[in-house]
């Protein structure tokens, strides 16, 4: 499938060294601000956790979940919510595809809570994404590829200490040391970022 491009106004985004650009998108404090966001968000969804363990997995899952959500409506606010101008190729038509899957699914789920949950999360991945490629056309994929392998080396550190027996409150004993999905997640994100400069 072709890339194809969806206008509402003229626009330079993609190409934000061309003649005509008056406002460098590497000089505009949004997109900075997004971006300052995007990496707080990558190291904080790694170390955010509760202590309360009679709530066991959720003390990790709920406050993880309540970082992505956060991070994804500052990303619409500062970026989708302004954007006069999108590239739609394969990769996002599959994407929203998949959302609106989700979202169908979510509709006769037996258990409403955890489908809706679910789709929270899958909508909120693909405005990062979204939101990700975009600051990534305009240049600043570095400051986002630091933050994701600061959150990788993050994840190793503390699945290494739960491994060689370093015990805290805030590590789960019920199950085995954890960061690999972590870890392979923000390898991804490195590489797919890396791909795209």
């Amino acid at each position: 499938m072709d890339a194809q491009q969806i206008s509402v106004a003229p626009s330079n985004f993609g190409n934000p060294g061309s003649p005509g650009d008056t406002a460098a998108p590497l000089q505009r404090p949004i997109s900075r601000a997004a971006t300052v966001l995007l990496q707080i968000g990558l190291v904080a969804v790694v170390v955010a956790v509760l202590p309360f363990k009679v709530f066991e997995l959720d003390r990790y899952f709920v406050p993880k979940e309540l970082v992505l959500h956060v991070v994804a409506l500052g990303a619409v606010v500062l970026l989708l919510a302004r954007t006069r101008a999108m590239i739609v190729d394969a990769a996002d038509a599959l994407l929203a595809f998949f959302l609106i899957w989700s979202v169908a699914s979510a509709l006769f789920a037996p258990n409403y809570w955890l489908a809706q949950r679910a789709l929270g999360v899958s909508v909120s991945s693909a405005v990062i994404f979204w939101a990700a490629r975009r600051l990534g056309d305009e240049g600043l994929y570095r400051p986002i590829l630091v933050a994701a392998g600061a959150a990788t080396v993050c994840a190793a550190v503390v699945a290494l200490a739960q491994a060689y027996g370093f015990e805290t409150e805030y590590f789960s004993l019920n199950r085995a040391p954890g960061g690999t999905s972590a870890i392979a997640i923000s390898s991804r994100i490195s590489a797919r970022s890396d791909c795209r400069r």
